[in-house]
């Protein structure tokens, strides 16, 4: 085999002396020391079909560095919450999203429309004619009007979004007979 004297083993990144126990991966063809292929349970070229990917038997140096103290990074707060959520942990999330529904439904129905009527109050100064001044407060109430029922439909609709949302996440008890 000394046409793989002076390549590079890339496990331990030394090199291939004459003489020495060398194996070469069948799948890829990369020399490496015969104890390096032994050590490491296989290839080390990454996505090497050779390579060591049995997690019942973890790498050397995990197994090593597990033992020194090492620990496992823990998950992040995002995937913890969605992890509490996909379990039954937090039953009061959807119990709290449908009352806060029913706050909402409950300021849209009473939230308070102006009237039609207007009275030139919205104009301080008098701008000229009687038409035009009454148009000004015209266009001012109806935007007043508009901005009131848009908000109700708003508070409504989400509201009643949150229920129903809620009302779906929410298991209820089965009933025994």
């Amino acid at each position: 085999m000394n046409e793989f004297q002076g390549k590079l083993c890339p496990y331990c990144k030394t090199v291939i002396q004459t003489g020495e126990d060398i194996k070469v991966c069948p799948a890829c063809g990369m020399p490496h020391h015969q104890a390096c292929w032994e050590e490491n349970k296989g290839c080390t070229t990454f996505g090497c079909a050779e390579q060591h990917t049995n997690p019942a038997q973890p790498h050397p140096d995990v197994a090593t560095t597990y033992q020194q103290g090492y620990t496992q990074p823990q998950p992040s707060p995002v995937n913890a919450v969605a992890q509490a959520v996909k379990s039954d942990k937090m039953v009061a999330i959807p119990i709290i999203f449908g009352i806060i529904g029913l706050v909402l439904v409950i300021i849209g129905i009473f939230y308070p429309v102006p009237s039609r009527e207007f009275s030139f109050r919205a104009i301080k100064e008098y701008v000229g004619g009687d038409a035009y001044n009454a148009s000004i407060e015209a266009a001012i109430r109806g935007g007043e009007i508009a901005g009131a029922k848009a908000m109700k439909a708003i508070f409504v609709c989400g509201g009643l979004i949150l229920v129903a949302l809620s009302a779906f996440k929410i298991k209820l008890p089965k009933q025994s007979d």
